[in-house]
């Protein structure tokens, strides 16, 4: 039984008769309104979405208060008609089904790379091409395929730390010998899951610290009989390892976020992520410790991450299609270089609640812009 809807909602929302009707609310286009913004997730099950519920509750309670609202669906869930969704409706906290027609800008939210390699996902993604739907943040990148298109616009070179797709045991011992030590990391992957620093003594032993220790291998062949199976299981990239200049010796990196917005890319926000002593990644979850921006705020940092953003987000809508938000994960190295490690197309919530409600903002910016309202 659907709750009695405010005002506010009456404009777009109106019931649809109880009887085992999958959709209890249909979705309109009042004479004056915002627009209707989808949200891209995956089916979960039937009758439930997978995504990023708290995004997507905040994301609403913006477009509301500006006069347009948001539709989440799954790719299965489009037809020529419009699309099977559901709606958050902030004055209940609850979430409805809900008929909607087609709207006016998506944004790709699907949660697992495994969804978007479907049959599904490509023909909605191609059906919202015909019908020249705008549709931001295209897919989950890739590290290497990142790196490659990062690699096309010289101004990127110089902070790119040299990068190889694993592909033999004799590409990466030549690649190990050249820099003596590497991060490798899982093409595929976030948040620091599998990463490994792997790096040689000067005795030509060969170490590797994952995030459960330490092994040592007596040379180069033996470390690679021992992760080759790792290796083959699941492409790797192995990168340089560059570290950061900080006077407590602890790993800092900066945390960008950056949103598309008039032609333009913008710095939304920045933080700091401080690895834990002596371990190999930043990330919270795994021990990493959060510091304001400022504490390390520079002219020069500013400079550099406000350019690294504007280029690095020309190049990936130039490569792979329009990105309206990334975050990126940089470093300033001992050397006095800035390097850029990884960029993510699907960012996960920031931790600082004033970067975060900036980022709403943001998104509802471009939907509105992009939706042409």
């Amino acid at each position: 039984m659907t709750a009695p809807l405010s005002q506010e909602l009456k404009r777009w929302l109106s019931p649809l008769p109880e009887g085992g009707e999958r959709t209890a609310l249909q979705l309109k286009r009042p004479e004056s309104g915002g627009p209707i913004a989808g949200i891209l997730a995956s089916r979960k099950s039937e009758s439930t979405l997978a995504g990023n519920s708290r995004l997507f509750k905040d994301i609403q309670r913006e477009m509301l208060s500006r006069g347009g609202i948001s539709v989440v669906f799954a790719p299965e869930d489009v037809s020529g008609a419009g699309v099977d969704g559901i709606v958050y409706l902030p004055g209940q906290d609850a979430w409805y089904l809900v008929a909607a027609p087609l709207p006016d800008i998506i944004y790709n939210r699907v949660p697992f790379r495994k969804s978007e390699q479907t049959g599904g996902f490509r023909k909605a993604a191609e059906f919202f091409r015909t019908r020249k739907i705008p549709f931001f943040n295209p897919c989950f990148l890739e590290k290497f395929e990142c790196y490659t298109v990062l690699k096309q616009d010289a101004g990127l070179t110089p902070y790119l730390p040299d990068t190889i797709l694993i592909d033999s045991g004799p590409e990466l011992g030549s690649f190990l010998m050249k820099h003596k030590d590497l991060y490798v990391k899982p093409n595929s992957s976030s948040k620091g899951k599998g990463i490994l620093r792997v790096w040689m003594n000067n005795e030509g032993i060969i170490l590797v610290k994952d995030l459960n220790g330490q092994t040592r291998h007596s040379d180069f062949a033996h470390f690679w009989n021992s992760w080759k199976s790792v290796f083959e299981e699941q492409a790797h990239i192995a990168q340089e390892a560059v570290y950061a200049a900080t006077p407590d010796g602890q790993r800092n990196d900066f945390r960008i976020l950056a949103h598309g917005q008039a032609g333009n890319y913008k710095v939304t926000g920045i933080g700091i992520r401080q690895a834990a002593e002596d371990d190999i990644t930043t990330h919270i979850p795994n021990g990493g410790r959060l510091i304001p921006y400022e504490h390390y705020r520079t002219a020069a940092h500013d400079e550099f991450i406000q350019e690294a953003v504007k280029k690095a987000g020309d190049a990936l809508s130039r490569g792979t299609g329009w990105f309206g938000e990334f975050s990126m994960d940089a470093g300033y190295a001992e050397n006095g270089r800035y390097v850029i490690y990884e960029i993510n197309s699907k960012p996960m919530k920031f931790d600082e609640e004033n970067i975060e409600a900036e980022r709403i903002r943001r998104l509802a910016d471009i939907l509105f812009e992009k939706a042409d309202y």
